[in-house]
C-alpha cells in the first residue's frame, strides 16, 4: 500500500478569502493521489487543485472528474523533470467530505493540494514559467483586469536530491522532500491585489538545485 502524508490547514471562516486547504505527499512511483475535501468547504466556494510530480516522460496526470483544467507547465534541466498541473471547480452539493483523485506516471512520488476560497468565482488571469534547473523558483507576474483579486503562486521542484523550500508569505502549502525523501517538492502562497495592475513575480528558494516550474493564478 502506498505511504502518504495528509495535512489539513484551517482557519476561522471569513466572509471572503482563503477558507481551508488539504494536501497529500505520496512517496511511491506511479502514485495515485487522493485528497479529501475539508468539511469547512461550502457550496459556492471556489476550489483550486494542484499536482506536482517528478516525470520521466511527456505524460500528464489524469484530469479529475468534474474539475476544469487550467494549465500545465514542465520544468526542464534535470534527468527527471517536474510538472505542475492545475484545475478549478466551484463546490456543489456532495463535494464536502468527498474526495478527488489523480493518477500519475511519476517516477518517484508527487504532491497533491486543494485550496478553497469564499467570495471568488473565477480565474481572472494566470501565467506559467519554466524556471529551469535552479534553486530559486519563479511564479511569474500577471496583469489583473479586476479589483480585489487574490493572487496564488504555485511552485514545483524535482531533482536528484531532497530539498527544503522557502516560499513567500502567505504560505498555504509547503511540502518539502527533505521530510519525505521523494525528491519532489511543492509550495503554494498567496497575496491580495486590491487594484487592477501588473503584479510582481514571486520567488521561492530551494536548498538544492532542481527542475523547477511556477504558476500564478489570480482569482476574482
Amino acid at each position: 500500500m502506498d505511504a502518504a502524508r495528509y495535512v489539513i490547514q484551517t482557519i476561522e471562516r471569513p466572509v471572503t478569502g482563503f477558507i481551508t486547504s488539504a494536501s497529500v505527499d505520496n512517496t511511491f512511483a506511479g502514485a495515485t493521489l487522493t485528497v479529501t475535501i475539508p468539511s469547512l468547504v461550502h457550496i459556492g466556494d471556489f476550489m483550486v487543485l494542484a499536482v506536482n510530480s517528478l516525470q520521466s516522460s511527456a505524460s500528464n496526470p489524469t484530469d479529475p472528474s468534474g474539475w476544469t483544467f487550467l494549465d500545465t507547465v514542465t520544468g526542464t534541466g534535470s534527468t527527471f523533470n517536474t510538472r505542475l498541473r492545475v484545475w478549478t471547480r466551484v463546490a456543489i452539493s456532495g463535494d464536502v467530505g468527498g474526495s478527488t483523485t489523480v493518477s500519475t506516471s511519476t517516477v518517484h512520488g508527487g504532491q497533491f493540494a486543494l485550496l478553497a476560497y469564499r467570495g471568488f468565482s473565477t480565474v481572472n488571469t494566470h501565467n506559467i514559467q519554466n524556471s529551469g534547473n535552479v534553486n530559486v523558483i519563479t511564479a511569474p507576474a500577471v496583469t489583473t483586469s479586476a479589483t480585489s483579486t487574490i493572487v496564488i503562486s504555485v511552485f514545483g521542484r524535482s531533482g536528484g536530491s531532497d530539498a527544503i523550500l522557502t516560499p513567500p508569505p502567505t504560505t498555504r502549502i509547503n511540502i518539502s522532500s527533505a521530510s519525505s525523501g521523494d525528491l519532489s517538492d511543492m509550495a503554494i502562497s498567496e497575496f491580495s491585489q486590491p487594484t487592477a495592475a501588473t503584479t510582481t513575480a514571486q520567488t521561492c528558494s530551494s536548498s538544492n538545485f532542481g527542475s523547477s516550474a511556477g504558476m500564478t493564478i489570480a482569482l476574482h
